[in-house]
């Protein structure tokens, strides 16, 4: 099943979506949905980040340690380029 079609469903079951925000103490506003990367490796991890983007996620969370940096920016540099953000 394509991460799309599993966000949508996520998404209706809780009414929520990609643009929504929560304030923080500090003042900025953090979307309260994110895409996890951690376990997700190759291509699968990669096409997810694409997804996610392209439906308006703009919260990822990935760390060193998922060893999946690589995969994660070329990812986010292809989004860019193609002008999706």
């Amino acid at each position: 099943m394509r991460f799309l079609t599993v966000v949508a469903l996520i998404s209706t079951l809780y009414g929520l979506n990609a643009y929504q925000t929560v304030k923080l103490n500090t003042g900025y506003e953090m979307p309260i949905l994110g895409l996890g990367t951690w376990q997700a490796h190759g291509a699968e991890v990669k096409q997810a980040v694409k997804d996610a983007i392209e439906i308006g996620y703009r919260h990822i969370d990935t760390a060193s340690d998922y060893g999946n940096e690589a995969e994660v920016g070329q990812a986010i540099a292809e989004s860019i380029k193609a002008g999706i953000i």
